[in-house]
């Protein structure tokens, strides 16, 4: 498989190169740069598949000390263009780097499950907020809220089951429920709340086991802190 991602994903690179000097053409009319556009989108989602795929491949056979905030980033650059093409405001809040001893594949596919779903749930022009902290010595938490469409409460008691999906033939039903395996195999719960009315949106909170008693960690100034 990775074999294949690979073969797969040297081209879309050239491809979307080409199409990118292609858009810069003067000859090109509205139309026609237009239709650039839509596929220089198509093989970004692309290449964001194989990048995916090839991820898994990528890490250690032995779970290894993590950070949590690496990983966030790593999902959220894949989404980039998604993220651009919505208009979604992405807003980070992290008090820690959140450590923990994983294999960092199968958090990755986690992120991964929550933040489309988030993507799919806003449509435009939505705000997605990531904040990871240390609630206890030995427990990091992460939450990933949206502004999206919410989940019925009715829903909510039943979304993290196999096969249950709100979006039709586009979903397969089992996101959330690998989701909530990859946690509970680590140690840890992951809980959801959510609004379908009013000021509507959906919020996933994820505890884990922490690999060390952590300083507290500010983003944006990079210093550490007793």
């Amino acid at each position: 498989m990775a074999t294949i991602a690979h073969e797969i994903n040297n081209p879309l690179d050239s491809l979307f190169n080409m199409m990118h000097l292609l858009r810069a053409n003067p000859n090109l009319d509205a139309s026609a740069k237009e239709l650039v556009e839509l596929a220089e989108g198509e093989i970004a989602r692309l290449s964001q598949l194989t990048r995916q795929t090839l991820a898994p491949h990528r890490e250690a056979r032995l779970p290894v000390v993590t950070k949590l905030s690496a990983i966030l980033e790593d999902v959220c650059g894949v989404f980039q263009p998604r993220f651009a093409s919505a208009g979604i405001d992405v807003r980070r809040n992290y008090h820690t780097e959140g450590e923990v001893t994983i294999h960092a594949g199968d958090l990755r596919q986690f992120f991964n499950n929550l933040i489309s779903n988030s993507i799919d749930a806003m449509e435009r022009n939505g705000v997605l907020e990531m904040s990871i902290a240390t609630v206890a010595p030995a427990t990091v938490q992460v939450t990933i809220r949206d502004t999206g469409c919410g989940i019925p409460e009715e829903h909510l008691g039943t979304i993290f089951k196999p096969f249950y999906t709100t979006k039709g033939d586009k979903g397969t039903g089992i996101g959330l429920w690998v989701v909530k395996g990859i946690v509970e195999r680590l140690g840890g719960t992951v809980s959801v709340e959510s609004s379908s009315t009013g000021d509507t949106g959906t919020c996933f909170t994820i505890s884990l086991p922490s690999s060390k008693t952590e300083a507290t960690w500010s983003r944006e100034y990079g210093e550490r802190s007793a």
